[in-house]
């Protein structure tokens, strides 16, 4: 569509990046952008928005960076919450396109290994909660709504899914850890879809 006035876009790891280039599409269209920053730092943010917007002057779009840490369950609830206060629940897009790929073994706080919190859970997450806003924005305007998890052609690494050892506790290696995160977002998507 070339006019997305009116239109509101969440996408996840939009500061940075192929993230950034959606956000500007986003912009230059008319949309109201939130894309999100582990930092909870306002400058930090202002910084950021200076420079993703800084190619596209003409843009008419408005753009806001909210705190959002995939490694905690906390924190997205806590953007959930701010969107359903500060939003009047509209939602037309919602984009996951923040991850995370092949870091060395952590767990979250919430005792999840890193790449299936950031790249899985915390985005199921997210979509669970905003997925009725993506309804209701379709059926009130008539347009469909959109969401996009950004998966990865590496979703083939695991040739079988380790049931017993989801947070790679016995064996970790980072590429299968990866590939799990990736092949479990093809499987959210297949079965909301």
């Amino acid at each position: 569509m070339a006019d997305l006035k009116g239109k509101v876009v969440v996408i996840t790891g939009g500061s940075r990046g192929l993230g950034v280039e959606v956000v500007r599409t986003f912009l230059r269209k008319g949309a109201r952008v939130i894309t999100t920053a582990s930092s909870h730092d306002p400058k930090v943010a202002e910084a950021r928005i200076a420079k993703i917007i800084e190619p596209v002057p003409n843009a008419t779009g408005r753009l806001e960076i909210w705190p959002l840490d995939l490694m905690s369950m906390n924190s997205v609830m806590s953007f959930v919450e701010r969107f359903k206060r500060q939003n009047n629940t509209q939602l037309n897009y919602l984009i996951g396109n923040a991850g995370v790929m092949f870091p060395k073994f952590k767990l979250s706080e919430d005792k999840f290994e890193s790449q299936f919190s950031i790249n899985y859970l915390g985005h199921v997450l997210l979509s669970f909660h905003l997925l009725p806003h993506l309804y209701e924005s379709a059926k009130h305007s008539g347009e469909q709504s959109r969401l996009v998890l950004v998966s990865s052609c590496l979703h083939h690494i695991p040739n079988r899914i380790r049931w017993g050892d989801l947070q790679s506790l016995q064996v970790y290696s980072p590429h299968y850890a990866y590939g799990l995160s990736k092949v479990s977002i093809v499987m959210f998507i297949y079965k909301v879809g």
